[in-house]
């Protein structure tokens, strides 16, 4: 990238940034910081949407989203097995079956 801005003589045009929290990120913005002389954290807009899909994954899923989806998709036979399993996540979880059942 460093190299690309170079080529096209664009530094003077760099602006905000949008990126996900991924750790590479975070990475190439402190080097592109330190390469054109710009303080990279304030620069760095986390992508509103994948700040959103981690909340909404946590609230439905819990702390390890893996092993629920897991749980729901592998399995299961019926849609009482799964309808359980969904019930056990409290208040959402009866949200998630009213929709599905009830809705």
């Amino acid at each position: 990238i460093i190299e690309i801005i170079r080529e096209y003589e664009i530094s003077d045009k760099l602006g905000y940034f949008t990126l996900d929290n991924a750790g590479n990120n975070k990475t190439s913005m402190g080097e592109l910081g330190l390469e054109f002389g710009f303080d990279w954290e304030k620069r760095w807009v986390r992508c509103v949407g994948h700040v959103v899909n981690i909340v909404v994954k946590q609230m439905l899923y819990g702390k390890n989203p893996d092993a629920f989806e897991k749980e729901v998709f592998e399995g299961l036979h019926t849609a009482a097995k799964e309808h359980e399993v969904w019930r056990r996540r409290g208040s959402v979880g009866k949200w998630h079956n009213f929709a599905v059942v009830g809705g």
